[in-house]
């Protein structure tokens, strides 16, 4: 690891103790939903690992055990605390497409519907893969439950209906594909 992680395994192995009491509490008072929410808002590590289980955010596997390793759980964190302006110079197959292309890309559209974001690689077909990895995160059956008022429930349609600010109800037509996604917004533009 990084001697200037913040973060140990024992560390780890307490957030998702704090995370399990957490949802619990919130079933039994009746707000899970709203928890596991501002969860994924607030949260990469909780949405990639929570939510959209990504098999790669577990460490390694000892018998039964699940070893989760603090590297991703400390890289999370750094990209979560200062997600701007920088250039993220990691080694291969150290996370970073996940951390940052993937569960910060979809964090970012969660939390502002409006934002538009231009995914970029060398060729066409490796930015259509990061592309088709983010539409299919959210299209993640727990994130559509969460967020139906971002997330276009029916995603072939190629449009969706929605209440203005006025209450009129209004329909917009949306991208839903490898080289394009658009999510519900209050906004009509054109990227």
């Amino acid at each position: 690891g990084n001697p200037a992680d913040k973060y140990t395994q024992e560390d780890v192995v307490q957030y998702l103790d704090s995370v399990n009491a957490l949802l619990s509490d919130a079933e039994k008072r009746g707000c899970r939903d709203e928890t596991e929410r501002s969860l994924i808002l607030n949260d990469i590590y909780y949405l990639g690992l929570f939510v959209l289980d990504i098999d790669k955010m577990y460490s390694e596997t000892v018998g039964d055990t699940i070893v989760f390793h603090p590297w991703i759980f400390n890289r999370c964190r750094e990209v979560q605390e200062d997600p701007d302006f920088h250039i993220d110079i990691w080694a291969r197959e150290h996370f970073k497409s996940t951390i940052i292309t993937l569960l910060k890309t979809v964090q970012d559209i969660l939390r502002d519907p409006e934002i538009a974001i231009c995914i970029f690689s060398y060729n066409q077909k490796i930015a259509s893969k990061f592309v088709s990895q983010i539409k299919n995160a959210l299209e993640n059956k727990r994130l559509r439950q969460l967020f139906p008022d971002i997330i276009p429930e029916d995603t072939g349609s190629g449009k969706y209906t929605y209440i203005d600010d006025e209450g009129s109800r209004r329909s917009q037509k949306f991208s839903w594909s490898s080289v394009a996604l658009t999510v519900k917004r209050k906004t009509g533009r054109k990227e």
